[in-house]
């Protein structure tokens, strides 16, 4: 079914304009030097990096590093971090052209009557807000080349996290005022994920919605599985005190998230923007699994590999633009199911 997906695909995309290119920016970079993520046993801000490259319409590959460097909640001599790879398979790519909202036209404009006294004294045709009484001489269902992206992920993570432990330890070995739930241990887990992504991209030109649109956007879903082998753990602080015995890691994780970009903040640099990253999730533990959320927002970087008309900067196609008449402009991204 996956390669009867791609077969129809294929054949059903969309055309669109090389101003257009959806596919233009291959590379793109993420840059949090400030994240924050919140979880069961331990809260903390850091910093994270992310790394995305299209090899071809089919494949993607990807890397993200999370490295912590204030502890809020947990233990503060132990320094966690998390390292993901993965390939993903694109089994659905296409271009769908979908239409714009927010639009705003020059011809447009109320007509503000500068006559005084009530309502009855203005014609109809020239009241502020009135319907247009004859149809545009111009077609403006305007639509947009937007990349749909439906993907199978399969990666590798290497993470290694505190624990604090749930499991009904016996008080009686615990040091006095001490709780079961205050021991800490830390995790070393080597684990694959398989998961789904769904997402769109989009490279809109200022002759399409009024000024440069790059951006993209994610969602996924993973489910972690590792093994005993690939995991250790080490007691922290008050759990060195207890009779240590082999602790057996529940071996399945699961984690939701959402990434993307908005680009072209600035017009000589429309590959710079606001990055951002959310995720929920649940790594594998030794008492279950260990909850946490994680927010990062900074900086993207979208880089097309290999330049061409669909990077002119914004500029240039303005001076292209103003060589022709426009009855219109868009100005805004493309409509809400973005």
């Amino acid at each position: 079914m996956a390669f009867a997906a791609c077969a129809i695909t294929s054949s059903a995309r969309a055309q669109y304009a090389p101003r257009d290119n959806p596919y233009a920016y291959d590379l793109r970079l993420g840059l949090f030097p400030v994240a924050f993520q919140a979880g069961v046993s331990q809260t903390q801000f850091g910093s994270a990096l992310r790394a995305e490259v299209d090899l071809s319409r089919r494949f993607m590959l990807s890397a993200a590093a999370r490295v912590p460097w204030l502890v809020l909640v947990g233990d503060a001599g132990s320094q966690g971090f998390a390292v993901r790879a993965d390939v993903a398979w694109n089994f659905v790519d296409r271009v769908d052209s979908e239409p714009l909202v927010g639009t705003v036209y020059a011809d447009d404009t109320p007509v503000v009557s500068a006559q005084v006294g009530s309502d009855f004294d203005v014609p109809v045709s020239q009241r502020l807000g009135s319907p247009r009484f004859k149809p545009p001489d111009a077609d403006r269902d305007h639509q947009a080349s937007i990349r749909s992206v439906h993907a199978l992920r399969l990666g590798y993570d290497f993470v290694r996290s505190v624990e604090r432990d749930t499991q009904s330890a016996p008080n009686n070995l615990l040091p006095t005022g001490e709780d079961a739930s205050d021991l800490l241990y830390q995790n070393t887990i080597h684990a694959f994920h398989l998961g789904y992504a769904w997402g769109k991209h989009w490279n809109l030109s200022p002759a399409s919605v009024g000024k440069r649109e790059i951006g993209w956007r994610r969602f996924y879903l993973d489910a972690l599985l590792t093994l005993d082998p690939l995991a250790d753990s080490k007691p922290l602080g008050q759990a060195r005190s207890l009779p240590q015995t082999k602790r057996d890691f529940f071996p399945v994780g699961v984690r939701l998230g959402m990434e993307g970009s908005i680009a072209a903040l600035l017009r000589r640099t429309p590959g710079l923007g606001f990055g951002y990253s959310l995720e929920l999730g649940a790594l594998p533990a030794t008492s279950g699994v260990d909850g946490y959320i994680f927010v990062g927002l900074g900086l993207a970087f979208d880089v097309a590999l290999a330049p061409g008309p669909a990077t002119r900067s914004a500029s240039e196609t303005v001076l292209r633009l103003a060589q022709r008449p426009e009855h219109g402009r868009r100005a805004a991204v493309p409509g809400a199911s973005l």
